[in-house]
């Protein structure tokens, strides 16, 4: 609906206006500003004022969007234009960086994350689908890497791993010393072989004998071993959880959908049944070897989503699952947990910041080749010929 605002001319302005109040026009506002008097009418009444001397000073409604788009169109296309490049620039990928000296493995890495979408030249993806990436590529690797975190830095992806250790005993019968892998207080010790120096509640620093391989008789180094054996140890972590401070309920409604589907950078370009809805199928019918086009055969699920507020207990427990899932894949999955305790939570822009407090129990046990070491006859720690 198009609006003018008038502005009355000539000496006798309020006689005109109340010559305009008595052909029963609506007025939608009369301002009065330096003797000048303004008012608000609609498009159709124009007509019938016309012969009063008046004038347009302005347009409301798709009439007043017209006119002003007609004006600066100019300065709106640059802004338009800034607004794209702008958007473009910071949600495009320039470059993947994987923080490993393994070559053959950051490749492979580099090589899964492009069949997933992170690469050169594509769209970043969404939180949720970059962890479901990373759970993925973990799954898949899962021989080859223990810890995998995929960290956002402008127009960067910087992705850490950490290449699975292999504590399985070696069968050759190198001589060799079972030493900790990690800073831990000793709450086990099973060895079938070689001289145990640490016993249960020693505090260890990583990279402290714990079961000898050089047999001592008295004070003389008699003998190398091969030292077999398991050493459990009881670990502290603190793990900080950065949350927002509302989460999306999805209520699955059991109702589904099928439809083929354009994919581009990532994004799925079509009419979608259902404006909230999960994907629960998904399958490549064609896919562009150059450009990141696809096109895909998709089954969705209408869901309902429901913004919350975090509760104290709903931050407790949501801080607890991501916190012990972020030290299950860092540390490994064989971990016991023994305690869970909320340090510290601090709220502010919007977020929720907690710390977690975690104690664990794990495998500690790691072995270190003392082939080349001589035995001393006397006091003294043995030495490397190197």
């Amino acid at each position: 609906m198009n609006k003018y605002k008038i502005e009355l001319l000539g000496i006798n302005k309020r006689y005109n206006l109340n010559k305009i109040i008595n052909l029963n026009i609506n007025i939608y506002n009369v301002e009065v500003i330096d003797k000048k008097i303004y008012i608000t009418i609609l498009e159709k009444d124009y007509e019938r004022i016309r012969h009063l001397k008046c004038r347009v000073v302005a347009f409301y409604g798709p009439k007043g969007i017209k006119k002003y788009i007609k004006t600066n169109y100019v300065i709106l296309l640059a802004i338009l234009f800034s607004i794209i490049v702008v958007f473009f620039l910071s949600n495009i990928i320039l470059s993947v960086e994987i923080n490993h000296s393994n070559k053959k493995l950051k490749n492979m890495i580099l090589d899964d994350l492009k069949d997933y979408g992170i690469t050169k030249y594509h769209f970043k993806v969404s939180y949720q689908r970059k962890e479901k990436i990373k759970k993925k590529i973990l799954f898949k690797r899962r021989k080859r890497i223990s810890y995998m975190e995929i960290m956002n830095s402008g127009t960067k992806y910087i992705v850490n791993i950490e290449e699975r250790k292999d504590k399985k005993e070696s069968t050759n019968k190198t001589p060799r010393h079972i030493v900790a892998s990690d800073d831990a207080l000793i709450v086990d010790i099973d060895a079938s072989q070689g001289e145990i120096v640490k016993k249960v509640n020693d505090y260890v620093k990583r990279g402290d004998i714990i079961v000898s391989g050089i047999i001592h008789n008295k004070e003389k180094e008699t003998s190398k071993v091969h030292s077999r054996g398991k050493v459990i140890g009881e670990l502290w972590y603190k793990v900080t959880v950065v949350l927002p401070n509302t989460y999306v309920d999805e209520i699955v409604l059991n109702r589904k959908h099928k439809i083929i589907s354009l994919k581009a950078f990532n994004k799925y370009l079509n009419i979608r049944k259902y404006k909230t809805s999960i994907i629960i199928k998904e399958r490549v019918l064609y896919k562009n070897k150059i450009l990141p086009l696809s096109i895909n055969y998709v089954e969705e699920e209408k869901v309902k989503r429901i913004r919350k507020k975090y509760t104290d207990q709903k931050v407790k427990e949501t801080a607890f699952k991501i916190a012990t899932n972020k030290l299950k894949e860092q540390v490994g999955k064989d971990i016991i947990i023994l305690e869970k305790q909320t340090l510290k939570k601090l709220e502010k822009d919007s977020k929720i910041e907690v710390d977690i407090f975690l104690k664990i129990q794990k495998d500690i046990t790691e072995f270190i080749d003392i082939e080349n070491v001589s035995l001393k006859a006397g006091d003294g720690d043995a030495k490397s010929n190197n």
